[in-house]
């Protein structure tokens, strides 16, 4: 708070004072109107202190001599002389000569408003600039503030609306569309007027502000638990707002400090979807996480062990409405969330491309925009159908890349199924171990390897015993690839009904060729 003290003994001109020193926002206080210079000089106190001397009441030398004495008293003292006239630098500059004065700040009447609200504005600014400073830890830039001999005490809260942010955000979160809908400056200052200075500083996440509250000197004690529910009542604004807050203290120096101890009290204590209000005393309260429970971990190990999307939701569900009634503390929450995620995503074996970088950045997100528990099982069943999607592209792409493989394969065989080929040769000539080489050209044929290897030696029996009927089944097999002309026979059999000497019949095709 600035004093002022009025020196003139024209009643009209001083009440013109008064209302421009009431119109100058909250920063002044009118201390007195003195018609004499002993008055004034008893008036003066050790504050920042603005002393409005008439020029027309007193000769310009007499002036000087008193701003003297009140500069050599009170050094903090700003005096400030008031003129009608503007040709007045040359007769201050003749009497500062004789009189060695330092020359005082010189005002034309008309112009009093404009220089108080200039005083406003340099004092509003050189406050807020310095409590980022000491807040954000940058002192060292060369910040600097004169005017601590104002302030009794101070008080420093946290406020954090919804949940505390623990990864950059790219896209605008509910809480900063909340910080923005307002000037909770201005409405705090209107709150305030008189008694303390304010102002609002960015926190370390964009869910969070730093609330700063000089008291000035002379003002009478309140606890600080006013001061709280005041704050709480202004930010009660339709989103939950959780706040930490120091006792009143004394030293800007403590505020640094602070600040640490009062973000862990925060990231302690908060909880979706309550608004809540912790002080010091709270970093010390142990917090216990609620017990695990069986039931939902046998229910969601079978889901999981069914891979069935929709009894994970459902039992999940259930989890969720434990959790409302519960209202957890978010790290234990955030904990939860990211181990059954974790389960979920291994389950459907898409870690690799959606990493976890990706996944702690779309959780973090989730629970930013969580406005009560219903929000983030939504959110999280959307997650649960993004690891399916992304699944489901990786196996497409694996299968696309296995068909690739599968029909060099085929075309291997189609080659080579004369030649003695069986799983094993397959395998190393593919560099593939058998039963995976078989279950890829499984699903991309429909039948396995070895029998399509059989397929195609049968369907070239056919053709030999139609278009050559003087070659022996042994003859046949030989050329087709089987090692026995008996097997060939019963296989032969077995796939057509027929003995190779019965198809041979059928077809009207002679001789007739020994089945031996």
């Amino acid at each position: 708070m600035i004093h002022v003290i009025i020196a003139t003994e024209d009643a009209t001109f001083a009440d013109r004072l008064k209302s421009i020193i009431v119109s100058a926002q909250n920063q002044f206080s009118r201390l007195a109107i003195s018609d004499s210079d002993q008055k004034m000089l008893q008036l003066v106190k050790d504050l920042f202190t603005i002393i409005l001397i008439d020029e027309t009441d007193l000769p310009l030398q007499n002036n000087m001599d008193l701003i003297q004495t009140i500069q050599k008293q009170h050094p903090k003292t700003q005096t400030v002389l008031l003129r009608n006239r503007k040709n007045f630098n040359d007769e201050i500059m003749k009497t500062e000569q004789s009189s060695k004065h330092s020359a005082p700040e010189i005002v034309l009447k008309n112009v009093l408003h404009e220089m108080f609200q200039e005083i406003v504005q340099k004092q509003e600014n050189c406050y807020e600039t310095f409590v980022r400073s000491l807040i954000h830890g940058d002192l060292g830039t060369g910040v600097s503030f004169t005017n601590s001999h104002r302030y009794r005490h101070h008080l420093l809260v946290l406020c954090c609306a919804g949940l505390v942010s623990s990864f950059d955000q790219s896209k605008e979160i509910p809480a900063q569309v909340f910080w923005k809908q307002s000037d909770w400056q201005e409405r705090l200052s209107v709150q305030l007027k008189g008694i303390a200075e304010c102002t609002i500083v960015d926190g370390a996440t964009p869910s969070e502000k730093w609330l700063m509250i000089s008291f000035y000197q002379q003002q009478k004690d309140h606890s600080v638990q006013h001061w709280i529910e005041l704050v709480g009542n202004l930010l009660n604004q339709g989103m939950n707002v959780t706040i930490s807050h120091s006792n009143l203290f004394h030293s800007f120096d403590e505020v640094r400090e602070l600040t640490k101890m009062l973000r862990m009290v925060l990231i302690k204590h908060i909880r979706l979807a309550v608004s809540g209000c912790f002080s010091l005393a709270d970093l010390e309260r142990t917090v216990a996480d609620p017990a695990p429970d069986p039931i939902f971990e046998k229910e969601f190990a079978f889901a999981l062990e069914q891979r069935d999307l929709k009894l994970v939701k459902n039992v999940l569900y259930g989890l969720f409405v434990q959790w409302q009634e519960t209202k957890p503390q978010q790290n234990y929450l955030a904990r939860q969330l990211m181990g059954i995620l974790i389960k979920i995503q291994q389950v459907f074996h898409c870690s690799s491309s959606y990493t976890l970088d990706l996944f702690y950045a779309d959780l973090s997100d989730a629970m930013l925009r969580a406005l009560d528990y219903d929000d983030l099982y939504r959110s999280t069943c959307r997650m649960i159908d993004l690891f399916a999607a992304v699944a489901k592209d990786i196996v497409e792409g694996q299968h696309h890349d296995n068909d690739l493989l599968a029909q060099e394969i085929e075309a291997y065989i189609d080659e080579h199924f004369p030649e003695p080929i069986n799983h094993q040769t397959l395998s190393q000539r593919f560099g593939l171990v058998p039963s995976y080489l078989s279950k890829i050209f499984s699903r991309y044929k429909g039948i396995s390897p070895a029998k399509y290897i059989v397929k195609l030696r049968l369907e070239a029996t056919k053709e030999l015993l139609l278009e050559n009927p003087g070659l022996t089944i042994k003859d046949i097999a030989y050329v087709v690839g089987f090692e026995d002309p008996s097997y060939l026979s019963r296989i032969f059999k077995r796939e057509t009904g027929l003995s190779p000497s019965e198809f041979r019949k059928q077809q009207k095709v002679l001789p007739t060729v020994d089945d031996s």
